[in-house]
């Protein structure tokens, strides 16, 4: 309260401990509240995704692989029957 000569008039202690613990009831009171506005707000997201199913077959690179020795194996024996001749150096 404010007087008429600028001087202002404190509450009696029993007052202020009663605010100070009013206050501290509100800020709990607050605390809480957001507290469980927070928890309501939980987001989940989940994904399910189906099994597939892969076959591999590797017999198509096996059967290249064997067609390519056979033929460099062709090359080389043809290599092997030829003679060798030499070849001429650069002077």
């Amino acid at each position: 309260m404010m007087l008429t000569g600028g001087y202002q008039r404190q509450m009696p202690i029993t007052q202020q401990a009663g605010r100070t613990k009013m206050t501290k009831q509100i800020l709990i009171l607050t605390a809480a509240g957001l507290l469980l506005i927070c928890a309501g707000c939980k987001t989940e997201h989940r994904i399910e995704v189906a099994p597939m199913e892969v076959n591999l077959n590797v017999n198509i690179n096996v059967k290249v692989d064997r067609a390519l020795d056979d033929f460099f194996g062709d090359l080389d024996k043809m290599e092997e029957t030829q003679p060798s001749t030499p070849t001429p150096s650069k002077q």
